[in-house]
């Protein structure tokens, strides 16, 4: 995975879930929320969460993490699955999965029996195909590796062994093609992915400036 696209992911994921930083907060009783911390004073913070501000005693606050701690944004889906607020869930799955493809084992064995709405289940559909295109481009990569290796095989007896020799450079060139059209056909799909994400986090961003602007007009 080269630099630009790990630098692609993280600001996506920086911007998924709102226009601004957001943390995740522990408190106390098991709960988790995530939200804006607005306001900070000596006893209490006001934090801004998606239906509003709420003020939260710093005795009710276990810990707070930030939104690209990918323990914290995978203990928070968690959460949401216990509570069975699906959306929420697979939205935080969702993020997780761009910051760290590798945890998707873990993400889809949350996601796996879950009945979920049909806007949910297009989401949930789209996670397992990009999840699945990590899987197809890690396995491309391996083919390669291996194909390049055994493209160097050489034989020292007779010529019986040199057709083998043969037999051995012409799987791996197979194996090059073949692990070369897996890695792009994944990364189309990720692409693809990314792009779709990029334009729901647009407009969600000139939807909150807009919002931005008719309050500060108030």
């Amino acid at each position: 995975m080269n630099k630009f696209f790990v630098s692609y992911c993280l600001i996506v994921f920086f911007s998924i879930t709102a226009p601004l930083k957001a943390e995740i907060i522990y408190l106390k009783g098991k709960g988790i929320l995530k939200g804006q911390i607005e306001k900070k004073a000596s006893d209490y913070i006001s934090v801004k969460i998606k239906y509003g501000t709420i003020d939260l005693t710093k005795k009710e606050i276990i810990k707070i993490a930030e939104d690209s701690n990918p323990q914290a944004i995978y203990d928070l889906a968690l959460y949401h699955v216990k509570k069975e607020e699906w959306s929420d869930a697979v939205e935080e799955f969702d993020n997780l999965l761009l910051i760290r493809p590798k945890m998707r084992a873990q993400v889809l064995k949350y996601l796996s029996d879950i009945n979920f709405s049909k806007s949910i289940n297009q989401r949930l559909s789209n996670l397992k195909s990009v999840s699945k295109a990590y899987k197809m481009i890690e396995e491309g990569k391996v083919l390669v590796k291996f194909g390049k290796k055994y493209l160097k095989y050489t034989s020292d007896f007779d010529d019986k062994d040199k057709e083998f020799e043969k037999t051995i450079r012409k799987m791996a060139k197979k194996n090059i093609r073949r692990g070369k059209k897996l890695i792009d056909k994944g990364q189309a799909v990720v692409n693809s992915y990314h792009n779709q994400r990029a334009e729901e986090i647009r407009k969600a961003r000139e939807k909150a400036e807009q919002e931005k602007k008719e309050k500060e007009k108030k």
